[in-house]
């Protein structure tokens, strides 16, 4: 299958030019599978046009004096159209991108629950159709809760609607575990963030040690919901300071996270 190239329009203007003298290309049709393929015209406040000069870098002396020049035929990647009116430049970039998607695990969702999103361009509009495996046609991203962990597969069609399509398919998903842990956290009794909690599944085992900058251990635990209020094993409060934890989980898909927190009086 033959790559789309999806052009993204950015329009580029130079410093130094007055209001009187605004020029804007215009890429009249851009379309191909395997290069870019465009015609140009151009808008100006110029009240006459002297002198005209197309060049579209493709090679050394790759220019036309023509008003609205092509089809013109690009390699695929990024291209830059220069056009000299009057003497003063313009540039108009033309990016290909080639169809892709990224995805994260999105706790506010749920612990299995993947977010998808496809790398957009803003030019011309690109119509998705995602299979992971339930349909979520015309949409740049696609949210889906997974029962449990493991490696499923995922698949999306680009059409870039001038008769380019574009598969991903059978593309390897990870879906773990994941924890949300807090950064810092308030042990003073006021009723407001007193404790240092781990949002996970709440299904599997989980194991949670907390040391100190030093390397002293000061809490451990495992359980599916895990919690700690900021007391040391003998009952006092933890000092406030920067504190080190560590996490967790066995099995098939083991997960470990580690980083640091604050504790504030």
């Amino acid at each position: 299958m033959k790559i789309p190239a999806y052009i993204a329009i950015i329009i580029s203007f130079l410093f130094n030019i007055t209001a009187e003298s605004q020029t804007v290309i215009h890429p009249i049709h851009i379309s191909g599978c395997d290069s870019l393929v465009a015609s140009f015209t151009y808008t100006t406040s110029f009240p006459t046009v002297t002198s005209i000069l197309w060049d579209f870098g493709r090679r050394p002396n790759d220019t036309s004096s023509l008003a609205n020049p092509g089809p013109i035929s690009f390699p695929y990647g990024i291209s830059t159209v220069t056009l000299i009116l009057n003497g003063t430049n313009r540039t108009q970039i033309l990016v290909g991108y080639p169809n892709n998607f990224g995805y994260s695990h999105k706790f506010d969702f749920g612990s299995y629950t993947i977010i998808f999103q496809a790398i957009e361009n803003t030019w011309p509009p690109i119509t998705y159709h995602w299979t992971i495996p339930d349909d979520r046609p015309n949409q740049s991203f696609s949210i889906h809760p997974y029962e449990s962990p493991g490696i499923y597969t995922a698949q999306v069609i680009a059409n870039d609607g001038a008769g380019c399509l574009d598969t991903i398919t059978n593309r390897q998903i990870v879906v773990q575990d994941t924890f949300n842990v807090p950064n810092v956290f308030t042990p003073n009794d006021d009723g407001i963030n007193d404790n240092f909690k781990v949002y996970s599944n709440g299904k599997d085992l989980i194991t949670l040690r907390i040391f100190t900058r030093t390397g002293q251990k000061v809490f451990e635990d495992q359980a599916r919901i895990l919690m700690w209020d900021g007391r040391l094993p003998s009952g006092e409060k933890a000092l406030p300071g920067i504190y080190y934890y560590v996490i967790e989980k066995t099995g098939d898909f083991p997960v470990t996270q580690a980083g640091f927190f604050y504790i504030y009086l």
